[in-house]
């Protein structure tokens, strides 16, 4: 979640080095953040909310509900890669 915990040695080196701007770097990253931000607004978002409904009301569904908004959370819950 929080990433790989490393030690503030290291840290301090690369913090401390000259770094450059690269314009295709830039692009990669910002084109991944859009992406990123296209997976939990559009996609994830609205399977939560038919995963949540399945599963708020569970005398309402039946089987093939379950197993749907089962799979679905699966995917919500996958990441994506890009490249």
């Amino acid at each position: 979640m929080a990433g790989p915990i490393e030690r503030s040695k290291n840290l301090l080196e690369q913090i401390g080095r000259e770094h450059g701007f690269f314009y295709e770097n830039f692009r990669q990253g910002l084109l991944w953040m859009l992406w990123g931000y296209f997976q939990k607004i559009v996609i994830a978002d609205r399977i939560a909310f038919l995963v949540d409904t399945v599963y708020g009301d569970v005398y309402q569904y039946q089987g093939g509900y379950y197993l749907l908004a089962s799979v679905l959370d699966s995917l919500r819950n996958k990441k994506i890669n890009v490249g």
